[in-house]
């Protein structure tokens, strides 16, 4: 699994990827199903499978919270989405600046501009872009 830490402008190029987002910070049943999901449609649209995590944690910048409530490591929750057939990851920095982008910045420059995304798949209680809109 290829990892990218940051958004870094070459390193894309125009590869069209089923994208799931999210913390993934136990990897629970509820999260393999996202992401085996992801994969499933990557493949079925021969796309390449993305996951899209952040680190640190968004409760560390939003709620103050100086130790998030994660229970698997980054280096883990890595490892795992390896293990289930992920063909990249992408750690965004989550920062104060970051958590103020509006969601059609994110939309439209992150996710279709940037990653050349054909499928998304998040969770029921996802939200993105400024104030969670």
């Amino acid at each position: 699994m290829k990892i990218y830490y940051g958004l870094q402008k070459k390193a894309f190029k125009n590869t069209p990827r089923a994208v799931a987002i999210g913390i993934f910070d136990g990897v629970h049943r509820a999260h393999q199903k996202i992401l085996r999901e992801v994969v499933k449609k990557a493949r079925a649209k021969k796309l390449r499978s993305i996951v899209v995590t952040f680190d640190p944690h968004p409760a560390t910048i939003l709620r103050h919270q100086a130790h998030a409530p994660i229970i698997l490591s980054l280096e883990h929750r890595l490892r795992f989405f390896s293990e289930l057939g992920l063909d990249e990851a992408l750690v965004i920095g989550f920062s104060r600046a970051f958590s103020r982008l509006p969601r059609e910045y994110f939309l439209e420059n992150i996710l279709l501009k940037k990653l050349n995304a054909r499928a998304v798949v998040v969770g029921h209680d996802f939200r993105f872009g400024r104030y969670g809109a």
